[in-house]
């Protein structure tokens, strides 16, 4: 008999386990695959970053469910203002534009990003108009390791809506050269 086919016997208080070698290798083979799965491999320091890589620690399954899933932002222009600091630097942007899937109409959206050592965080409020129907939502995320630059930023973020109460995820695409170029597509 194969050591795969083997069975080990535990005694967990009142109750005897068997546990077979064949489980216990695939349970580990199974974590194994998990984990590295999650390893997108790492980005060469001082490397050009663009908005379209996805570098967002925290990344969750997308929301097929969503209220908004299809729906997309898309403008160009806007206002768009970025600080440098010493230690951080923060941009605000605030546009409207076409908004099509879905819900289709147009979107105001505005909000700021932060960045610090390694760190960033992300807000912005959103507002759809659809006909009659306004839908009003937020999105709200920190994170580590690179999220953008002072004049981009760009990754997957979870989002929620108040009205109706919907949640998912979105993907961001924001870059500023001459002008503000804003993309949204939630999932």
């Amino acid at each position: 008999m194969s050591n795969l086919a083997s069975h080990e016997t535990f005694t967990d208080g009142v109750r005897q386990v068997r546990i077979s070698y064949f489980s216990r290798y695939a349970l580990c083979i199974c974590a194994a695959a998990a984990l590295l799965a999650g390893c997108g491999g790492s980005q060469a320091q001082g490397a050009a970053w663009t908005p379209s890589q996805q570098n967002v620690t925290g990344v969750l399954a997308n929301d097929s469910n969503s209220e908004l899933h299809g729906e997309t932002f898309s403008a160009s222009g806007g206002t768009f203002s970025c600080a440098k600091h010493a230690d951080y630097s923060i941009s605000h942007f605030a546009t409207s534009g076409n908004a099509s899937g879905p819900l289709p109409g147009s979107f105001s959206a505005s909000g700021s990003w932060r960045l610090s050592s390694g760190t960033w965080s992300f807000q912005e409020k959103f507002e759809i108009l659809s006909g009659s129907q306004t839908i009003s939502g937020k999105i709200d995320k920190d994170g580590t390791g690179p999220g953008g630059s002072c004049d981009s930023f760009g990754g997957n973020l979870p989002y929620r809506t108040q009205n109706p109460k919907s949640k998912g995820h979105v993907a961001i695409n924001i870059l500023y050269e001459s002008a503000l170029s804003f993309k949204e597509a939630f999932k």
